[in-house]
């Protein structure tokens, strides 16, 4: 049997999966915003392109608060016969089925929220509005106009919009997806950032890309950006 590509490096997984993550590299301002909006009980939206670290935010809010129930909903699974009331209401734990209505101290990620139709989003400003959500993250590829003016004004100004990374975030992203073990130079880094137009997921896409291709060549020294290029001839500049 062949060795598996990422084990040659001594990993014991591929470091550049690019399945949301909580761990985060970067984004402090964009943490603490967004931990700051929630624990005051409001309305916020994450907003920017595909690949671009929504969901991982979202990840890092569900693994760092505490003392609050969060609901995870993807709005690209519902469908119309979804009732946001009574997915709430199953998140219950004993006591509050038995005392309350609704959970306590909900907190709901709304994620891919462009996919939501206008039941659940007029379902989501009702149960925020009448208490039974304490806060809401709405996260998106679009800025916020597909909700309605009502709802955005319930969010007025907190809107955090991610775009594109810096090849210090970039060069961070592999040193903590890879425990230290990177294998790049930093001009590697750069380039793969730059045919990445500078987007988190495809820059890990991109990595693996490199690090499956160059696997039979390590030798402990870190690729330069002339080992890559060559794999990525083909881009046009």
């Amino acid at each position: 049997m062949s060795r598996i590509w990422y084990k040659n490096y001594g990993w014991k997984s591929n470091p550049f999966n690019v399945r949301a993550d909580s761990k985060i590299f970067g984004l402090d301002k964009e943490r603490e915003l967004l931990m700051n909006y929630v624990l005051g009980g409001n309305v916020c939206f994450i907003t920017g392109p595909t690949g671009a670290g929504k969901t991982s935010l979202l990840k890092w809010l569900q693994s760092n608060i505490k003392g609050h129930k969060i609901i995870y909903l993807d709005s690209s699974a519902t469908n119309d016969f979804f009732n946001l009331g009574k997915h709430l209401k199953d998140h219950r734990n004993f006591f509050e089925l038995i005392f309350h209505d609704f959970p306590r101290k909900v907190v709901l990620l709304v994620d891919e929220a462009h996919c939501s139709e206008k039941h659940l989003k007029d379902a989501i400003k009702l149960y925020w509005d009448n208490a039974h959500v304490k806060s809401v993250v709405v996260a998106q590829i679009p800025s916020p106009n597909n909700f309605s003016k009502v709802f955005r004004a319930r969010a007025g100004g907190r809107i955090i919009r991610l775009s594109n990374i810096s090849t210090e975030v970039a060069n961070g992203i592999v040193d903590l997806r890879t425990k230290n073990k990177n294998i790049f130079e930093r001009d590697a880094i750069e380039s793969m950032l730059y045919i990445s137009d500078r987007n988190p997921r495809k820059f890990l896409e991109n990595c693996e890309k490199a690090a499956m291709k160059l696997a039979g060549k390590w030798n402990g020294a870190k690729f330069s950006k002339a080992d890559v290029e060559i794999i990525f001839s083909h881009h046009k500049a």
